[in-house]
């Protein structure tokens, strides 16, 4: 991967705090945008780009080059990343 995944995560959910703790762990290197703690607009633009691919927009989502993960799944994560 050229470019550094994007972690999309709302800073008070326990799901997001888990996969960043994991993340954080492993020592994967991930840019973070928590989507609470942005300006409306731009949370609104990051909400209508990740619904063209999901429909239902709901976090943690980690957005990378051709990949798309919706939710916590560390087991996912772990196969996709392979870390």
């Amino acid at each position: 991967m050229n470019k550094k995944p994007i972690l999309y995560a709302i800073s008070t959910c326990p799901r997001c705090i888990r996969v960043r703790k994991f993340l954080d762990e492993v020592g994967f290197q991930y840019d973070l945008v928590e989507i609470d703690l942005i300006p409306r607009d731009e949370r609104q633009a990051i909400i209508n780009n990740l619904r063209k691919f999901h429909p239902v927009v709901s976090f943690p989502v980690i957005e990378a080059e051709d990949v798309l993960l919706v939710g916590a799944n560390i087991d996912e994560i772990k196969q996709v990343f392979g870390v």
